[in-house]
């Protein structure tokens, strides 16, 4: 269990994301005696370890001995991602998204045709329903997790998971292939007069999927380039201060920061603070891998603001300073 290709890893299955597909090609690879998975109580799916130790015992410490003793090497299934998060470091937390309007779409037909059929307009509003995504990953930064795939760019997602993790996952083909889907017609269509609700519904859906296709092209542009990838990204930003973080899996010293304003170097920096809500995901360096800059002047309207790793070049995140109108105050 010492090893990185050894260590277990948690995959947050969000429904109709082709998280069968990677589930089965996990079994493949290490055997159903190393695989646990959670998909509710009473679901046959559920692996008895889980069903007893998680469900009937709640004691989650006891599971990751359990875990640990007996070399699993992935835990699976529908749960949200605080419920199983203590048990394993960020880095080597998994989920997949998809585009919500049709993993929305698709995850109504599946509850429609495999459970209790529910109307559209009362499916939406359920907690399975419009923002499932965004809600099982709890609003934890996506930048601090070991991978994020899309489904629908499955085998480069997978490319980055296998390299990240240490593993050699085969794309197994699946219930419906989800970049074969993503380029044919719609298999679901929007009921009429739902497509002004869905929209609102979905907006911070929509804003947390575009943002984990940029996660997955920094991904992707630092495996082509060789080089490590830096977890990290921009928390917030104001006239008066910068503050974000960054870390790498498995490495205890602090990553050392490169600050621009408007392109011209204005500091440099150490990811060393510490960042509680990242302690509490198990990030590295026991979560002091956070960093702050105070501007000795005040960003200006128009001003831009980049952080990147000294050492790569990575972009972790940049930001302008909004430039107010003529009609506002």
């Amino acid at each position: 269990m010492s090893s990185h290709a050894a260590a277990p890893w948690l995959f947050v299955h969000v429904p109709k994301t082709a998280g069968t597909s990677l589930t089965q090609a996990a079994l493949q690879a290490f055997g159903e005696a190393r695989c646990e998975f959670d998909y509710g109580v009473g679901n046959p799916h559920t692996t008895a370890r889980v069903a007893e130790l998680s469900h009937q015992a709640n004691d989650l410490f006891r599971l990751r001995e359990r875990l640990q003793q007996d070399q699993v090497a992935m835990l699976a299934g529908h749960v949200p991602l605080p419920r199983y998060a203590p048990l394993f470091p960020s880095t080597r937390i998994v989920s997949f998204l998809r585009e919500p309007l049709a993993q929305l779409l698709s995850h109504h037909a599946h509850i429609n045709r495999e459970q209790t059929p529910r109307p559209f307009e009362e499916f939406i509003r359920r907690p399975q329903g419009a923002g499932v995504q965004a809600r099982m990953l709890a609003n934890v930064p996506l930048e601090a997790l070991g991978v994020v795939g899309i489904t629908e760019r499955y085998d480069d997602s997978l490319r980055v998971l296998n390299a990240s993790l240490g593993l050699d996952l085969q794309a197994q083909q699946l219930n419906q292939n989800p970049q074969r889907e993503a380029l044919a017609q719609p298999l679901y269509t929007l009921p009429p007069g739902q497509a002004t609700q869905v929209d609102a519904l979905l907006r911070d859906e929509r804003q947390l999927y575009a943002r984990a296709n940029r996660l997955l092209d920094s991904r992707l542009a630092m495996l082509d380039a060789g080089q490590p990838f830096t977890n990290g990204a921009i928390s917030e930003c104001s006239a008066q201060l910068v503050s974000g973080f960054a870390f790498r899996a498995e490495q205890t010293w602090p990553v050392a920061l490169e600050l621009q304003r408007n392109g011209q170097p204005e500091a440099n920096l150490l990811a060393t603070q510490h960042q509680a809500r990242l302690r509490m995901l198990n990030a590295p360096r026991e979560g002091c891998v956070g960093f702050e800059h105070r501007f000795a002047k005040p960003l200006q309207p128009g001003d831009g603001v980049s952080v990147t790793v000294a050492e790569t070049g990575q972009l972790l995140g940049e930001w302008q300073m909004p430039v107010l109108s003529a009609n506002q105050p």
